[in-house]
């Protein structure tokens, strides 16, 4: 996956404003294999990342221009497709296996693309299997640790404990 040119997102999401069709094909076409890549690193599973994608695109189709953002368009594509990831599975919570979710593989992982995948691997690969699967649902599905305590059936006090071990 090529690095993503900010610039250039920002204009298309200016363009998309004015002229919604023609531009809107050209987010799709530039940017879908970026949505799918945050997709599936969470949900780890193709189908269900395309029905992400096409709900993350459909959203930004139907939404009004005013709430287009101006500015940050990464951040925002970034989060509405988190979002919609982990909405999934807060539906799908009772049949989507914990492996499926927090099992990060090293290798030809698309979100590790667009991240520093280096400095993530070198520390991650330190961890013990608990330890990364805290990590893991802390910083690549941006949970609390309320929600990670209650996933894993731990008590939180462990979890942050293990996190404030895995950072000193």
């Amino acid at each position: 996956m090529k690095k993503i040119n900010t610039k250039e997102l920002h204009q298309i999401f200016v363009n998309l404003r004015e002229n919604r069709e023609k531009s809107f094909n050209e987010l799709y076409e530039k940017y879908g294999k970026l949505v799918y890549a945050i997709s599936f690193s969470i949900l780890k599973n193709k189908e269900n990342s395309e029905d992400i994608m096409q709900i993350v695109f459909t959203k930004i189709y139907k939404l009004e221009n005013s709430k287009l953002p101006e500015a940050n368009e990464t951040s925002w594509l970034y989060t509405l497709t988190k979002n919609e990831a982990l909405n999934y599975i807060k539906k799908q919570r009772n049949t989507v296996n914990l492996d499926d979710i927090i099992d990060i593989p090293y290798e030809d992982n698309e979100l590790q693309k667009i991240i520093d995948k280096d400095s993530y691997n070198r520390i991650i690969e330190k961890l013990d299997e608990k330890e990364r699967e805290i990590i893991n649902l802390k910083v690549l599905g941006d949970m609390k640790f309320k929600d990670i305590s209650k996933l894993l059936d731990m008590p939180i006090r462990n979890c942050t404990m293990e996190i404030l071990q895995c950072i000193t």
